[in-house]
Order: structure tokens, then sequence, then C-alpha cells
């Protein structure tokens, strides 16, 4: 089966460009809402631009909210999404599982894809997901193809996309904290400042110690396409139109006809790359995930500097150069992270060994370039970072009209009203107008004039169709004021419009009012004693172990030592961690439950996949709460949850950023300012990225000390999962 090959569409041109060069599908975001603010989005206008482009190239659409909002956030995000519904999206990427609640009481037959930053990672992460009405799940980046495969047999009702190319994030999406505690700049919500592309300050040397090579799958698509996964994803919404042309080029001949093109390879690296991996899909502990070198787009080999002169730089070409691409080489600068500074320049001009001036020159020419204001010594590698483009033509506006819901109505008309009602079985709204009917002086099709200018839609999105006019009148020739029916069209599609707006998601917009559980036998209720202890989440972390600052979760060390875990009146606290734990675990969690006496047990849900974990523990005092992971922030959320459990303790409130009061069946309490969460939670390690040796020497656990502008962190790796604390 040939995967659907998915694009980003970061910008107008760049979803345009994908969907010209084979994309099956484009993904993008509007300008708010986006897990890549700062790229270019799109408009709404643009968006229903893009819709109609593809609907009529029989591709689809997909629209990215994959961030965490606030209550007035989603219901501006409904709000954008009714627009947009109408005009044909085809789905929603969510993160924020509030939004996806309200969704599916809005719009029920609207496909709800789950975000990579949902960090679903295994089989019970897809099963959750089926059961909240997901119709597909993009799959964390970190999963080898054997657990890829192990969740997809064990959950068929579900579809699953995966990324095949582009940048990657050392801490798994949706578990990182670090921009947002750090700089207020949220990854959750689209502010990511890339501090995993930082330079840090280590005991063995300062180095980029979290920056990763570039996923590129482009060798494993037959095992892909074999899997039968549904989807491959190329990352990169902020990037330009012409990484887009030269990614989706490359993919679709790589999937149609199975041949790696060379020549297409080189302009996607042209465009953008940095050094390639397999990332995890080989092997749980790949070897060239990070990299301490530039982390930043490096292009292609262009050629060797043989000398300089005359303010010319001399070499043979390994690849063509044409006028105005940009190359860059890399210049020695102590004191600069890695040592080096980068000097960009464009080509202004090309002579041959001759002399004579051309605007092109072929591999393997002798040529030389103007140099630029810092000149490269003899033996400096020129690497080609982009090509000259022109500016893309864009179809014609009049080509690409809206796509627009259509709804069949009908009219009636008498000499003294005109009524307009939906002749929809879905919908029934209905408007009656006062009119006065006269004899026409001269024949016209009344009925023909009456459809013609209800197909007149406007700005609206919606589209009218007048399935019949009945006519009961006195008079045998009708006219009826042209004026006076243009004003009743303009009425009727902003009543109906706004009629549709009230019954698909007017109701949400009632904030949803503080009650006991829908069991509140089952209920437990939380003594003044024990809501104090859990005000400051840090009381909840289990106690340090020998050799290891204390850290938010109970790893397999805790449960196999559970005097350890925190405890409050009859209370044990057992905060999962989010993701990627060892196999064993399962077991070695039933096996603590089942030597805890006389304890009630409060478990942290900090993923989605753990409520089908919780449905499989059987100790009759087990009690779940939402964990800070959980991003409790909005309304919905709460509701979202209680799909899952009538027995939910407590929730804590969106650590980020402080948010209004949020009404729930359970109390939502915040973190408390004392605690301090991981601000990276990878299945990357840094031991030996950090020359501390590898798996063979590491004894379960690693803890070192780094710092960046004079501020001191903590890497703790537990259970082969890294973090880092403040």
């Amino acid at each position: 089966m040939t995967p659907e090959l998915l694009a980003p569409g970061g910008s107008f041109d760049a979803g345009i460009a994908a969907i010209r060069c084979g994309a099956d599908a484009v993904y993008a975001g509007l300008d708010r809402f986006s897990a890549r603010a700062a790229a270019k989005n799109l408009t709404i206008t643009e968006f229903r631009r893009l819709i109609a482009f593809a609907k009529k190239l029989g591709r689809k659409v997909y629209l990215t909210v994959n961030t965490i909002l606030t209550d007035k956030e989603t219901d501006e995000a409904l709000d954008q999404i009714f627009i947009l519904q109408a005009s044909g999206l085809d789905a929603v990427i969510v993160q924020d599982t509030g939004l996806a609640f309200a969704l599916k009481q809005a719009f029920p037959n609207l496909r709800l894809h789950a975000s990579t930053q949902l960090a679903a990672h295994n089989a019970d992460g897809l099963a959750v997901l089926a059961a909240a009405g997901f119709s597909r799940a993009v799959l964390a980046r970190e999963m080898t193809f054997e657990e890829i495969r192990i969740a997809m047999q064990s959950s068929p009702a579900i579809e699953t996309e995966i990324f095949i190319h582009g940048a990657l994030c050392y801490s798994v999406s949706g578990l990182c904290l670090a921009s947002g505690m750090m700089l207020s700049r949220s990854a959750n919500r689209g502010e990511c400042a890339q501090l995993c592309r930082s330079w840090w300050d280590h005991p063995g040397g300062p180095r980029w110690l979290f920056s990763m090579s570039d996923l590129n799958l482009s060798g494993r698509l037959s095992l892909i396409q074999d899997a039968g996964i549904t989807a491959v994803k190329i990352e990169g919404r902020m990037k330009s139109h012409v990484y887009v042309s030269a990614a989706v080029c490359f993919y679709r001949k790589l999937l149609d006809e199975g041949i790696s093109d060379a020549a297409l390879q080189r302009e996607l690296d042209t465009a953008f790359s940095r050094r390639y991996t397999t990332g995890f899909f080989d092997t749980r502990k790949p070897d060239d995930l990070l990299r301490n070198e530039y982390p930043e787009h490096r292009g292609v080999r262009a050629g060797i500097v043989k000398h300089t002169g005359q303010s010319k730089i001399y070499f043979t070409t390994e690849i063509n150069i044409e006028r105005y691409d940009g190359l860059l080489f890399f210049a020695p600068a102590p004191g600069k992270p890695g040592g080096i500074d980068t000097v960009g320049f464009s080509v202004q001009d090309i002579s041959l060994a001759d002399g004579r001036s051309v605007y092109q020159a072929a591999a393997g020419s002798h040529i030389s370039i103007a140099c630029p204001k810092s000149v490269p010594a003899a033996g400096t590698e020129l690497r080609l970072v982009s090509r000259t483009r022109h500016d893309m033509k864009l179809p014609a506006e009049d080509w690409l009209p809206d796509n627009k819901q259509t709804i069949p109505i009908e009219i009636i008309i008498s000499d003294l009203t005109f009524i307009c009602r939906t002749a929809a079985p879905e919908w029934s709204f209905c408007k009656e107008w006062e009119i006065s009917l006269a004899e026409a002086r001269s024949p016209a099709d009344i009925t023909l004039i009456i459809k013609q200018e209800f197909e007149k839609s406007g700005e609206s999105i919606l589209c009218c169709t007048v399935n019949a006019v009945h006519i009961n009148s006195s008079f045998k020739k009708i006219f009826l004021n042209k004026t006076i029916l243009k004003n009743i069209r303009r009425e009727w599609y902003t009543m109906l419009e706004k009629y549709l707006r009230d019954t698909l998601i007017g109701s949400l917009f009632t904030p949803i009012t503080a009650c006991n559980s829908a069991h509140p036998d089952t209920q437990p209720q939380l003594s003044q004693k024990l809501h104090d202890f859990i005000a400051c989440r840090k009381n909840l972390s289990p106690a340090a172990g020998t050799g290891i600052p204390a850290h938010p979760f109970a790893f397999t060390r805790a449960l196999q030592n559970p005097e350890t875990l925190a405890r409050c009146e009859d209370v044990v606290f057992i905060p999962l961690p989010p993701a990627f734990v060892p196999r064993e675990y399962e077991e070695t969690l039933k096996n603590c439950l089942s030597g805890i006496k006389n304890f009630r047990v409060a478990i942290g849900v900090n993923n989605i996949g753990h409520w089908q974990l919780l449905h499989r523990l059987t100790a009759p005092d087990v009690y779940p709460f939402l964990d800070f992971f959980s991003y409790c922030a909005n309304r919905f959320m709460p509701k979202w949850h209680t799909q899952f459990s009538n027995r939910i303790l407590f929730g804590y409130q969106w650590l980020e950023r402080g948010t209004d009061e949020i009404q729930a069946p359970f109390p939502i309490i915040p973190v408390g300012k004392k605690f301090s969460p991981p601000l990276f939670y990878s299945r990357a390690c840094v031991r030996g990225a950090a020359g501390k040796g590898g798996c063979s020497s590491c004894p379960g656990y690693f803890s070192e000390q780094i710092s960046m502008h004079g501020k001191m962190y903590n890497i703790i790796t537990v259970d082969c999962i890294s973090m880092l604390f403040v």
C-alpha cells in the first residue's frame, strides 16, 4: 500500500507548491493556535482558497491546531473551524484534548488527527485515541519500527502517520517545557526558542549538547509501505516553498517509482539540511542522533577553495553553480560557539579559467567568484545553501473560489409574504418577510430570477441552491423589486450562517458548571490536609535514590522501593513517567500495588495511554489524578478525561501559563511555585554524547551538572530517559 504523502504548508505559497509537486495532503495552520507560531501561516481566506485548489486536484487539507488552548481561545478556535469545515476541511490535527472533546460534540463527522504533541507512543495510546473518536494518530518520532508495528497490530481501528523527513526535537514532542519555563515562550504555544540547538557549558568542554540530526527515512520507505502505515509526513512549516517543492518531488518519485533520485536529493539538501539520521527507527539506542556541530542549515558541498587573490575565490565546482546562488563557509572565530563563524554571501559573478564571464558553471568547472568581506583561507569548504529561484506564479483568484457548504432551500411566495426554509433533513430553519407583489408589465421568469439571485452567496461560507419556488399569487405575471429581493437574500445568508453556528457550536460556549461526579459514591473527597499537601507538586515526587537527585516520576527504581513513594494520610502517590518506560514496567507496577496495604493509591496520568494501563490494574483503591503533563487549561479538558474514569481525584493546572479558574467535576490545583518540572524529557541519552561511555558501562542512572549563561542545570538519566532540571 502506498501511504499518503503529507507535506507542510507553512505559508500559502508552500501549500500550493506541495500540491503542485504531488503531495496527497497538506497540513497548515492559521495565524493563531498553531505549533509553528513563527511561520507565516495562512489567513482564513488563504486557507479556503487552498482547500479549493486541493479539491480541484483531488487532494486534502488538514488544519493544525496543535497547541494548548485556554477557555477563550477554545471558543475562538471553534469559530475558525466552523468556517473551514463549511469550506470542505478534511481534518483537524489536535494536541488539546479539550478542543478534541468540543470538536466531537460540534462536528461529529469531522475527522480528528492526534498531533505528535500528544506523545502517542504505544498500543495503549492508540487504543485511547480510537475510543475518544480520533481517526488518526501522528506517532511519536522516538518509536522504533518494531514498536510501531506492534502498536498498529494491537490497535487496527485507528490510522497511523509517521514523520519521514525533517528536524527532530531533543525532547519527546509535547513533553518539552524548556522554552516555556526558561523564556516564557512555550513550545505548547508554538513559540519554541529551540534551546536544544543552544551552546551549553559542559564538564567535558562546551558543546552543542542536545542538538539532533535531521530525520531521513528515505531508505526505509519499502518497510513503511509493507507495514501498512497510513501516511508519511515531511516536517517543515518554518521552511520555504522551495524546500517544500524539493522534498515533495523527492519523496513522490521515491514512493511512486522506488527511485532515490540523487539530483532531487541534492536540491532538497540545498534548500535545507543538517546531518541525517534514521532516528530511532532501527534501534532504541542510535549513535548518530546528537551532533556537536553547527546546528543550522549547512547545504551541500560546492567545492574547496584553492587560493584567493585580487578579491577573487578560486575553486573547482563539485556541483552546478549559478549567479545569485547562496554560498556559505565556516571561518575560525575563537570564543564563539564551536569556534566558528558562518559567512554567507550571494554569487554575483562567475568567471571561467579562460576569463569568460558566465551565468552558470557546470560541475567540474575551474571558476573564480568575487570574495565576500571575509576571505576564506585555502582549503576552506564552500557550501551551497540556496538556489536562484523566481517567484512562483500562483493560481488566479478567480480560478480559486472559496469552497462552500451547499445548503438546499425552498422558497414560498404569496402576494404579501416571502418565505425561505431549508430543505435538508439535518437543518430546520425558516424565515419570513413581508412583501408586496405587483402585476408585471412584461413577462419574466420569476422562478429563474429568484434562483439566480440566491446563488450569489458573496462572502458567506454557505451557498444555497433553490430546489423549488412555490408561488401562490393573485397576479398572473409577478413583479418583485430586485432591491428587495437582494436585501432578502443578504439577510437570509447572514441569519442562516448564524443559525448553523449556534446549532453546531453555540451550546459549547456555555461554561460547564462545577459539579459532583456522576458517581459520587466512588468519588473520593480531599481533606484539607491532603489538599494542602498536593498543592505543592514537589511533595508528590518519590524520594531521591542513592546517587541520583529527586525527580517527579515513579520510575522502576521507585516502584521496587515503595517506601520512597510520597504519602499523605492514607494515600500513596505514584506519578507515572509520561513515555517510553521499560517493557517490565507494568509488571513492576502491579507488584508494587500488591504490596501496598491499607492505603489508597493515587496514580498520576501524564500520557493519554495511561488510561488504558489503569484499566488493566485490578487494585480496588486506585484513583487517578491528572498530573502536570496532562495540561489542564480549559473547561473541556476535564470532560475529555472523565470519559475514561469517574474516580479522578484532582488535576493540576497547566503550569506554563496562568489560566482562569477551570470549572470541573474535581479540583484543579496549581502545581506550586517550588516545583521544578523536567525541561526536557527525552529518549536520546546524552551520556554517550558527553563522553561518559556507552550502555554497557551505564549503572542504570546518570546525573551531571551543566550550565548556560552562568545558570546551572542538572541532567538526570533514569531507565534510559534523559531529563533536564533547573
